[in-house]
This record gives structure tokens, C-alpha cells and sequence, in this order.
């Protein structure tokens, strides 16, 4: 009999080759072969990272995350875990660029390899504030959240009476 040459290791995305496998134990290519052998690959499979990039650009609003999935493999398929909404904005979900381009991502499909970086993408939270005069809305004006209104109306004007302002 010969022996069989070692060939080069296979490459399968999101695994490392370990050896190859003859009747249940690794194959010792210095074996005299003298029939026909089935060899399999034994793999291990890799685990990555995922890195959350929250944005924390409001210190008086803290972003409530404690994430426990922080990694993933090849073969999971989880959903990915979401922040609490913040009083001035909504979460508007995960991104794989900060450009925040295409769709968000609600979970990682099974085939998916290497570290991942997610973005989280917030949306200020607008208010509708109504001006009334006389019971009949005079005025609306959107704004976001704690920021200042900028767009007053018209002060009005009623014969015998003073404007004074605006009152909540």
C-alpha cells in the first residue's frame, strides 16, 4: 500500500478546520492505505463578537441597555436585543453602518460570520404644541423634544383687551 498525501486544509466560512476523521479517530496520514477510506472533516465551529454602538449623546437621558448576547456563531439565529426608549427619543432600530443606510436589522441569520458592529438609531421625539384663541386653534407648531419653540404665531389682537401671552 501507499500512503496518502495530506492535502491542504478545507476553508468553511465560520469554522476551523480541526482534522480529518477515519472511523472515529483522527487520521494519521503516515498510514500505509491497502483499501478504499472515507475521510471526514471534524470542525470547530468559531464564535464572534458583537459590538453595540449606542450613541449616548444626551448625559440627562441615559440609554437603559444591558445586553446578553454579545456574541454569536454560525449557526445561531437570534433576535437582536433592543434599548428602552429614552424620554427625548425612540429607538428606530440596528444598523450595520453609521449612516444608518438600507433596512435595520432585527436579528442575525444563521450563516452569518465575523465581528459585527451594530448603530443604534434614534429619532427625537416630536411635540405638537396648539395654540387656542378663543376655543379654535390659531396656531400648531411641531418641536422636539426640550428644545425651545421658535415658531410663535401672530400675537393676536381683540378690540378692547391687551395680549399678554401664552399660558400652558
Amino acid at each position: 500500500g501507499d500512503q496518502l498525501m495530506k492535502p491542504n486544509n478545507p476553508i468553511k466560512a465560520g469554522y476551523e478546520f480541526v482534522h480529518w476523521l477515519y472511523e472515529g479517530t483522527p487520521f494519521d496520514f503516515s498510514t500505509y492505505l491497502f483499501e478504499d477510506i472515507t475521510l471526514t472533516a471534524v470542525w470547530d465551529m468559531l464564535t464572534f463578537n458583537v459590538n453595540y454602538v449606542l450613541y449616548e449623546d444626551e448625559p440627562n437621558d441615559p440609554i437603559v441597555f444591558n445586553p446578553t448576547n454579545l456574541t454569536y456563531n454560525p449557526d445561531s439565529n437570534f433576535l437582536l436585543e433592543i434599548p428602552e426608549d429614552r424620554t427625548s427619543s425612540v429607538f428606530a432600530g440596528w444598523y450595520t453602518d453609521n449612516l444608518f443606510t438600507g433596512d435595520a436589522i432585527t436579528s442575525l441569520a444563521s450563516g452569518l460570520t465575523g465581528d459585527l458592529t451594530l448603530y443604534a438609531k434614534w429619532e427625537k421625539r416630536t411635540h405638537t404644541v396648539t395654540f387656542i384663541l378663543d376655543g379654535v386653534v390659531y396656531h400648531e407648531v411641531t418641536v422636539n423634544h426640550s428644545e425651545l419653540i421658535t415658531d410663535f404665531p401672530i400675537e393676536p389682537t381683540k378690540l378692547n383687551h391687551v395680549f399678554i401671552g401664552w399660558r400652558d
